[in-house]
């Protein structure tokens, strides 16, 4: 027996309540407006798709499989009538549609005209594939008129080549970004040469020199700018990290006609602008640079469907909560982490994967800080039980370590050799076993074997330990766990994040 499809239930849940007010609104338009908003409704309702109840609800429908189809397709038609009416390049579209209207009924001039207007927003916006199109209907007009202008018809052919190596300029320097996003998102910080040298050959094509060299149009250049950005980061360059990202951000600024028909590419260059204010330690900038990107989705008029808004929203919550956290101030952070898990879970079939996995690995680390160990246990659960959570591999491996120390603060004593030995055969396996990881899972083998219920000695070999790594460079910034300061609580007997708080005040006199 076949499977009903949930394909109209998923697309319904992904819709933003204003997105639903909308459909309904122009549902009424239609014939079948009523049934459809009837449908639409009883779907909504449902958490678990269940599709013989609607069936019984909707006896009288002949053909229900039918009726689904069509309300999948108005309601993906109300998205697009939606998404258009703001969409700066879907009005370069527009124009060169109702040019090609004109051109149908023999109104040469004035298809001309609206298509020599659509070609200049196109150029602005550097919408390479319009452009095409543009000159194609140019072409066609030329041959229309039986115009003998040859002069004319060889700049339209030479530019349609200069637009095709721009989009081919273009198509490879998306993918030397995209190439460089998802390593970095799968393997995380690069830690030694050997981890640069790979990081290099699996993203870039090209040296330095060239790269830069061989942009050819502002994309382009932004894609460079936020693929340097994203090396930078990777290698803790924060200095280098910073100049590119800015770059990046000036080049949409400076071009509005650009940021509107890119308006996910300004938010994400955008998080990366608060984001450097994290790293340079300024939480007063942060906070304002943060609540300047929120308001700014709140009330442009460019139209940003949920995915994009939420994942915005989530992102500026996990820059926050490292943020808050880093400086050592919990209170903050537990209040901007109950609205982020709330975001998630809300969210949770639209969000983007990594907002997810960030937050629960923020959280994990923000409860186990504050001692809430229980919910440090419940979202690092949540973590590596999401089958998504495999793709970003530097923070699964973090969250496999933090978990030992978790068990550990819970008394959980016989999960604690079971852990330990998983987690080394997977660290073994995904080459993510380095000194620290070893040193951490020596010390909880030792810790389940000691038969004394003083594991002072044991700390202070942990203790020596990590401070003999400090001074080892091939191991790089292996501070991301921060499991020195948890130690140094132990062996002083105080709360891990007093003794936080102790380094970051210190910390702040020494600058």
């Amino acid at each position: 027996m076949k499977t009903p499809s949930n394909d109209l239930f998923d697309l319904i849940k992904t819709l933003a309540k204003s997105e639903k007010t909308y459909f309904k609104r122009s549902a009424y338009d239609t014939g079948e407006g009523k049934i459809y908003i009837k449908l639409f409704d009883e779907i909504d309702k449902q958490s678990v798709y269940d599709e013989k109840k609607l069936k019984q609800k909707f006896s009288h429908i002949k053909q229900f499989s039918v009726l689904k189809n069509q309300l999948y397709d108005a309601v993906l038609d109300a998205l697009g009538r939606l998404a258009n009416r703001l969409n700066y390049t879907y009005k370069v579209s527009v124009m060169v549609k109702k040019s090609d209207q004109l051109y149908n009924r023999g109104l040469y001039g004035q298809s001309e005209k609206l298509l020599l207007k659509a070609k200049k927003a196109a150029y602005q916006s550097e919408d390479f594939t319009a452009l095409l199109q543009i000159v194609a209907v140019e072409k066609k007009l030329i041959l229309k008129q039986l115009k003998r202008d040859e002069k004319k018809i060889r700049e339209l052919h030479k530019e349609e080549s200069n637009i095709m190596l721009l989009l081919k300029n273009l198509s490879e320097y998306n993918e030397i970004f995209t190439k460089t996003y998802l390593y970095f998102l799968m393997y995380g910080y690069i830690r030694n040469k050997d981890e640069d040298k790979r990081f290099i050959k699996n993203t870039f094509v090209l040296s330095y020199e060239k790269l830069f060299k061989n942009t050819k149009s502002k994309r382009a250049e932004q894609f460079l700018m936020e693929t340097f950005h994203l090396y930078h980061t990777s290698k803790f360059n924060t200095e280098n990290a910073m100049k590119f990202n800015r770059a990046s951000l000036k080049i949409m600024e400076d071009n509005s006609a650009l940021l509107r028909s890119n308006v996910e590419r300004y938010l994400a260059t955008f998080q990366n602008y608060v984001l450097q204010y994290f790293y340079k330690g300024d939480i007063e900038n942060l906070e304002i640079s943060a609540d300047r990107l929120k308001n700014f989705l709140e009330t442009t008029k460019i139209h940003i469907p949920r995915l994009v808004r939420v994942t915005a929203q989530g992102k500026i919550y996990d820059i926050l909560l490292s943020a808050y956290h880093t400086s050592c101030k919990f209170d903050k952070a537990i209040d901007v982490l109950v609205k982020a898990e709330m975001l998630v879970e809300e969210n949770f079939s639209v969000i983007d994967k990594s907002v997810k996995n960030v937050t629960y690995q923020m959280g994990t680390f923000i409860y186990f800080t504050t001692e809430d160990y229980d919910n440090a246990l419940r979202l690092s659960n949540k973590l590596l039980n999401d089958p998504d959570s495999l793709k970003f591999l530097e923070v699964y491996c973090f969250i496999l370590l933090l978990q030992l120390l978790i068990h550990y603060e819970l008394g959980n004593y016989d999960l604690i050799e079971y852990i330990t030995k998983s987690t080394k055969r997977y660290l073994s396996k995904s080459e993510k076993l380095y000194k620290i990881e070893r040193i951490m899972l020596t010390f909880f083998n030792k810790v389940i074997r000691s038969e004394k219920e003083d594991k002072s000695e044991l700390f202070k070999t942990l203790e020596g330990n990590l401070n003999e790594l400090r001074n080892d460079k091939d191991e790089g910034v292996f501070e991301y766990y921060d499991f020195s300061s948890w130690c140094e609580s132990k062996l002083r007997k105080m709360k891990i994040k007093d003794v936080l708080t102790e380094k970051y005040i210190k910390s702040l006199k020494q600058q």
